[in-house]
C-alpha cells in the first residue's frame, strides 16, 4: 500500500517503486504485443495485397519462362538463372521475419522479380518483345521517370525493328539490339518504381521510430514530475491538457487523411502517421500550456497554479490550439507520401489502381 506524509505527498521510496512498476508494465505490454503479433509477421499476413501481387507475378513469369525456354533458340544458362531466381523468391515468401512487417522484404522481392523479368527478355521471341515494348510505352508516357523521353525513343526504335518497319540510320537493326534496348528501358522503369516504393517504406520506418522517441519522451516527463514530488492534481491536469491536445490533433489528422489518395499501397505509412500525430499533438498541447503560463507569469513561482484548469479554463483552449499545430507536420508527411504515390501511379499503363505487373 502506498503511504504519504502529513501534506499528502507520496514518499520517495514509493515513487521509485511506482516508476519501476510503470516502466516494467510498459515493457511487459510491448513484449506481449510482440508475441501476439509474431504469427502475423509472415509475408502473407503482413501485407496480403503485396503478397498476392508477388505470387501472381511469379506465376506469370514461370509461365513465360516455360514457353520461352521450350523453344529451340533458348539459352539454357539464362533459363536456369531465371528459374533459380524465382525459386529463391518462392522460398523467401514462405519464411517469416520482421523484414516483411517493415516492408523491406516486399521491396527486395519485387527487385528480384524485376531482375528476373529483365533477364528473361534476352531469350524472348519477337511477339513477346513487342508486347513488352507496348507495355513500357504505356508506362513511360506521362510518367515522372528521369530521361523518359530518351527511353521512349529507344522503345520506339525497338518497335520499328520488331514490327518490320524501316528507318534510316536506326541504331536498332537486329533482334539482339532490340532485346538490349527493351531490357535497358524496362530496367530503368523498374528501378524508378522500386526506389519510390522503398522511399515509402523508409518514410514509414522513420515515422515509427519518431513515435517510439515521442513515447519515451512523454514517459520521461511523467517520471520527472513524479520524482519532483508534483501534486497529483497537477499531474492529472497535465494529463488532461495532453489528452485535449491529442484529441484536436486527431481531428486535424482525420481531415488530412480524408484528402489522401489511397489507390497506391503505402505499406502502412498512413497508419504510422495516425499513431504518431496524437502523441505529438498531446505533447504540443502540454508544452503550449507551459509556454503560455511562463509568458504570463514571468516566473516559475506560481507555475503550478496555472495547471489548475478549474481556475484557468482558458488553458484548455491553449492546449487545443497548440495540439492542432502538428497538423502542419502531418500535412507535410502526407504530401511527401503523395509525391511518392503519384510517381508510382504515373508509371502505370492505365488509370486506376496499382496494375498487377507492378
Amino acid at each position: 500500500m502506498v503511504t504519504s506524509d502529513s501534506e499528502g505527498h507520496i514518499d520517495l521510496a514509493h515513487r521509485h517503486q511506482a516508476l519501476l512498476f510503470g516502466g516494467g508494465l510498459g515493457v511487459g505490454v510491448w513484449v506481449i504485443a510482440l508475441l501476439l503479433y509474431l504469427p502475423l509477421a509472415g509475408p502473407k499476413r503482413a501485407n496480403f495485397r503485396s503478397y498476392s501481387l508477388l505470387r501472381n507475378r511469379i506465376q506469370g513469369l514461370r509461365a513465360r519462362r516455360d514457353i520461352v525456354c521450350a523453344g529451340r533458340n533458348h539459352s539454357p544458362s539464362i533459363c536456369g538463372e531465371v528459374l533459380t531466381s524465382l525459386n529463391t523468391i518462392d522460398q523467401c515468401l514462405k519464411s517469416g521475419s520482421g523484414i516483411w512487417v517493415q516492408g523491406g522484404g516486399y521491396i527486395a522481392a519485387w527487385e528480384a522479380v524485376h531482375r528476373a523479368e529483365e533477364l528473361l527478355m534476352d531469350v524472348e521471341d519477337k511477339d513477346a518483345l513487342l508486347e513488352d515494348a507496348e507495355h513500357d510505352v504505356l508506362r513511360l508516357t506521362d510518367s515522372k521517370i528521369p530521361h523518359k523521353d530518351e527511353l521512349l525513343k529507344l522503345v520506339q526504335e525497338a518497335k520499328k525493328y520488331l514490327c518490320g518497319g524501316k528507318q534510316k540510320d536506326s541504331c536498332v537493326n537486329s533482334i539482339e539490339a532490340a532485346r538490349k534496348v527493351l531490357r535497358e528501358v524496362r530496367y530503368n522503369v523498374n528501378v524508378f518504381r522500386d526506389s519510390t516504393w522503398n522511399g515509402l517504406v523508409t518514410l514509414r520506418s522513420q515515422t515509427m521510430a519518431a513515435l517510439l522517441l515521442i513515447q519515451l519522451t512523454a514517459f520521461a516527463l511523467l517520471a520527472l514530475a513524479i520524482l519532483m514530488n508534483a501534486e497529483p492534481k497537477d499531474v492529472s491536469a497535465a494529463g488532461l491538457y495532453f489528452l485535449v491536445g491529442a484529441l484536436f490533433g486527431v481531428f486535424n489528422l482525420l481531415y488530412t487523411e480524408s484528402q489522401a489518395d489511397t489507390a497506391v499501397d503505402d505499406y502502412g505509412l498512413a497508419t504510422a502517421r495516425m499513431l504518431t500525430l496524437p502523441a505529438v499533438s498531446g505533447l504540443a498541447g502540454l508544452g503550449g500550456v507551459l509556454f503560455v503560463s511562463l509568458a504570463a507569469n514571468e516566473t516559475t513561482a506560481n507555475l503550478a497554479s496555472q495547471f489548475d484548469f478549474q481556475k484557468h479554463p482558458l488553458q484548455l483552449l491553449v492546449a487545443a490550439a497548440f495540439g492542432a499545430t502538428p497538423g502542419v507536420l502531418a500535412k507535410n508527411l502526407a504530401a511527401k507520401a503523395q509525391t511518392y504515390q503519384s510517381d508510382i501511379k504515373s508509371t502505370e499503363p492505365t488509370d486506376g489502381g496499382t496494375e498487377p505487373r507492378k
